[in-house]
């Protein structure tokens, strides 16, 4: 017997006052006195906002938790910083999401916890489990999602294991001995878990709930009823292990609905996340190169606030509008948090940079691991009217001047931009170099790509791929779809049911009449722009083609107040029986083309012999594939019981890249990385300095690794790398600095050391294995 309570952080209801006073203060005070009435009563409990609200507003219940801790009577579960939802959180996020709840448990209570909790989240992806075991967390509680099995080795795609498992939870009753019967039978265990206790709102076990189990007890003489810990549990079934299954998948998901729900906090999570890893890089260069202190309580004070957004109601965008407008408003404290300082750490390396050629001197900084070119956009004092941009060696790129609202800025395009690294450019006056780029209303071409679009509907009539000689769509696309959505705002797609995996209703695409404008015709971009209404909404649609690029993108900006309405946008791509692939967490995984929603990342991806179609997106997870027909959501408009309908302006960007060959060959990751991870400009004066004009701080190999993080360490002066393999291929990673390196060491998510690393002056070798999540640390 587990008693517990899952308490929403913030749901239909406010973290501060409601979680704190009303929620977290009478089921703890609650526990504590079933503790002190009952000798033998344990409680369960996750999440360390409500520890911390306990220790800060009411010291002497939280001195009690303490000393039930140290008893073991009073069990921390889960291990995560709040129970996170699975599929909208990046993989770093996750592991985040571990290491800093583990710390704060460590610190606190002195207890390293090993065992993963989520009660309520309604996904689960593939990689959770490596992130779990390369923590520490050995298990794994859940409550939605089941696939099959309720006890199972749940197995990452590099092979790691946690043993997971879905317990009974509700008062004594005939389906306690149904369970137990059911579970000895299928897994041969002679022990299984039961919980207890009323949650969401706090409450957990009463007292009578208490003598309910101990009259079951009495009932039941021929079994032994006890009360316990999850991690208890786990220890007893791992003494005698039982022959249980191994579920090599990600686990079930609900509420897929909640993909969508309040498409701001999506953008914002997203956002924070790219900009969080973005500023560790570059302050960690900045600390090594240029002397600039390490901002490490600013940046954990930060990921503290992306990570209690990423409770599942929060991130989920469930919860009633003033919680939603608090998580809004910690979204606006880590940006401007983020953004000084890494306006700060950039500064302090261009001011290291001999910048001296002719012209005003643009530093564009790349957060990637991977050399790369891109446009970039970039906001001048004087702007002359015809505009050239040369490379420090003096090689000219296409460039254009962008007007707008009395402002000028310089577009052009930076090649070969090195890994985690910066080049530098000048801005002067003259004949820009002219690519091959042309445009019209109803056309626009680059050297790859043939974009016509229809005026009369304002969709498009075709991409052709000149690359691969073969048309893309195969039907009008960038269609917007508006679907009736009578389900609620917890995600439902019809009420009372979890797990409807689509909504039902009725769908049909936007015909209103648009107004089609090419907006900007230049060397470098063209854009048509598309403006519809419906109903009490519109919609402004961009088409941009890049010169030189071999994708389109596009922007969308929804000025919404509508309700009940479900909101997509749709590609019909010219492929038969693709393969999907999808970006998720640290990863990758293959799912039906079966109209369901699923969560992705940043990229979707479809592909079938020889060719592929991959969709990109900056801000929105939600994605469904039926037959070949790829669609993004855009937006849900519930009213109940929240009232969550998105009324008000949203701006939405995605593209779509064509290509030759699988995913892997065509490097989709890195196309949907430099979709997210613009190339930063930095404008500087002319100025002596150290450092060249052009460098890389880490250079990595090979092609299937990504660096995802560089970041101090949490307890030392070392640096922290953190890279993935994501074609499912192992190899011998390389990382090569500008400095030479004193020490490396491998080391588990928690940053503890488990192993060596081979050093050889400033480059380190080690192997990764397939989809495997690597952390070394480097002393300069």
């Amino acid at each position: 017997m587990i008693p517990q309570s899952h308490i929403d952080v913030a749901w239909l209801w406010r973290y501060d006052p409601e979680t704190i006073h009303r929620c977290c203060r009478p089921t703890f005070a609650l526990a504590t006195e079933n503790m002190e009435r009952f000798p033998d009563y344990t409680f369960s409990q996750s999440q360390v906002p409500l520890y911390e609200a306990m220790e800060l507003v009411y010291p002497e219940l939280f001195s009690k938790i303490k000393r039930y801790v140290q008893e073991g009577r009073w069990e921390i579960v889960g291990g995560m910083y709040v129970e996170a939802e699975g599929g909208e959180p990046c993989g770093e996020s996750l592991v985040r999401q571990c290491v800093m709840g583990k710390r704060y448990f460590r610190e606190k209570f002195g207890v390293d916890v090993r065992t993963g909790w989520q009660e309520d989240a309604w996904s689960h992806p593939w990689q959770l489990p490596q992130i779990l075991k390369k923590s520490g967390i050995e298990s794994y509680m859940f409550k939605r999602g089941e696939k099959g099995e309720r006890l199972f080795w749940w197995e990452a795609p590099d092979g790691s294991r946690v043993l997971a498992y879905k317990p009974l939870h509700g008062n004594p009753s005939q389906a306690w001995m149904d369970f137990f019967t059911e579970m000895t039978e299928r897994y041969g265990v002679k022990h299984v878990m039961v919980m207890i206790g009323k949650g969401d709102h706090g409450g957990g076990p009463t007292p009578e709930d208490v003598e309910a189990v101990k009259e079951f007890a009495r009932k039941h003489p021929e079994l032994e009823v006890r009360f316990s810990t999850f991690a208890g549990f786990v220890e007893t079934l791992s003494a005698s292990p039982g022959n249980y299954p191994v579920l090599r998948d990600e686990l079930g998901l609900e509420l897929r609905g909640d993909l969508t729900n309040c498409g701001e906090i999506k953008k914002s999570n997203r956002r924070c996340e790219n900009l969080l890893m973005t500023t560790e890089k570059f302050s960690s260069f900045a600390d090594i190169s240029s002397g600039l202190p390490y901002p490490k309580e600013e940046l954990y004070e930060a990921w503290k606030k992306l990570l209690f957004n990423q409770f599942h109601d929060i991130i989920g965008g469930s919860g009633i509008p003033p919680a939603c407008e608090d998580a809004m408003r910690f979204y606006r404290i880590i940006e401007e948090s983020c953004r000084k300082v890494l306006q700060e750490s950039l500064s302090a390396i261009s001011e290291d940079i001999d910048i001296r050629g002719e012209g005003v001197p643009i530093i564009v900084f790349n957060p990637l691991s991977w050399r790369r070119t891109g446009p970039v956009e970039v906001e001048l004092e004087e702007v002359p009217d015809e505009v050239a941009v040369v490379d420090w060696k003096g090689k000219s790129v296409p460039a254009q001047i962008v007007r707008s609202d009395g402002a000028a800025k310089v577009l052009f395009v930076a090649e070969d931009v090195p890994s985690l690294g910066y080049k530098t450019y000048y801005v002067t006056s003259g004949s820009p170099v002219e690519p091959y780029l042309s445009a019209s209303e109803k056309v626009l071409e680059n050297e790859f790509l043939r974009v016509e679009i229809d005026p009369g509907t304002g969709y498009l009539r075709s991409i052709y791929d000149k690359l691969n000689s073969r048309e893309v769509l195969a039907g009008e696309g960038n269609i917007l779809v508006a679907i009736e959505d009578e389900g609620d705002s917890e995600g439902r797609f019809r009420k009372g049911d979890d797990i409807l995996p689509r909504p039902t209703g009725r769908a049909w695409k936007l015909t209103s009449e648009p107004k089609v404008e090419l907006s900007e015709d230049g060397p470098v971009r063209a854009r048509v722009r598309i403006r519809r209404r419906y109903r009490n909404s519109s919609f402004l649609q961009d088409l941009v083609l890049y010169s030189g690029a071999r994708q389109v993108d596009f922007v969308l900006t929804v000025d919404w107040h509508d309700v009940h309405r479900m909101i997509k946008v749709a590609f019909p791509v010219d492929l038969k029986d693709p393969e999907v692939t999808y970006d998720t967490a640290y990863g990758t995984i293959v799912r039906p083309a079966d109209g369901s929603e699923y969560p992705a990342q940043k990229w979707v991806d479809l592909s079938s012999g020889g060719y592929g179609v991959s969709l990109l997106n900056d801000s929105r997870y939600a994605h469904d594939v039926e037959g070949s027909t790829i669609r993004m959501s855009v937006l849900r408009s519930p009213t109940e019981p929240a009232y969550n309908t998105d009324e008000g302006v949203h701006t939405i960007g995605y593209a779509l890249y064509p290509h030759g060959g699988t995913w892997k060959e065509a490097e989709v990751m890195r196309r949907g990385y430099e979709f997210n991870y613009p190339l930063i400009p930095v404008v500087r004066s002319r100025h002596a300095g150290r450092l060249p004009e052009e460098t890389s701080f880490m250079e990595v190999g090979p092609s299937n690794i990504a660096v995802e993080v560089v970041k101090k360490a949490f307890d030392t002066d070392e640096f922290v790398v953190r890279l993935y393999e994501f074609h499912g291929e192992g190899c011998t990673a390389e990382v090569s600095f500008p400095w030479k390196l004193k020490s490396a060491c491998e080391a588990d998510l928690l940053e503890d050391g488990i192993g060596k690393v081979e050093l050889e002056g400033d480059t380190l070798r080690f192997p990764v294995g397939a989809y495997e999540i690597k952390t070394v640390k480097v002393r300069i």
